[in-house]
């Protein structure tokens, strides 16, 4: 898969929530350091619905940071990862509050693209 690809099929509320150590939701700070950006800029990309308003340089580092490198990338552990998603082994309160806020935005979004696209 290439980077088009990847962000063709994941939001950024879904690849934030891709972003784990384990099964452990990594927090804003954590995914901040990783992706050698702010931790504003990790929040408004993951609370954003679409990628359009990102740019491709923070797309890349953000997807990256969240374990989606098209190198590595494959339909089938993309699967297994997002089957996992409910697994939260040693999240905190508040990375559960998040985690569900995403969910909630991803399913959200992903519904509203389904129901224009029939």
């Amino acid at each position: 898969m290439n980077l088009v690809d990847i962000l063709r099929l994941v939001p950024p509320p879904l690849c934030r929530l891709l972003a784990r150590d384990g099964h452990k939701p990594l927090s804003s700070r954590q995914l901040a350091r990783l992706a050698g950006l702010s931790k504003d800029a990790i929040e408004r990309i993951s609370m954003s619905p679409t990628w359009d308003l990102i740019t491709v340089g923070e797309a890349t580092k953000f997807a990256s940071a969240c374990g989606l490198n098209p190198e590595s990338t494959t339909m089938e552990s993309f699967r297994l990862r997002v089957s996992n998603l409910t697994v939260l082994t040693g999240a905190t309160a508040t990375q559960r509050r998040y985690h569900l806020k995403l969910l909630k935005l991803y399913h959200e979004t992903h519904h509203r693209r389904t129901a224009v696209s029939a």
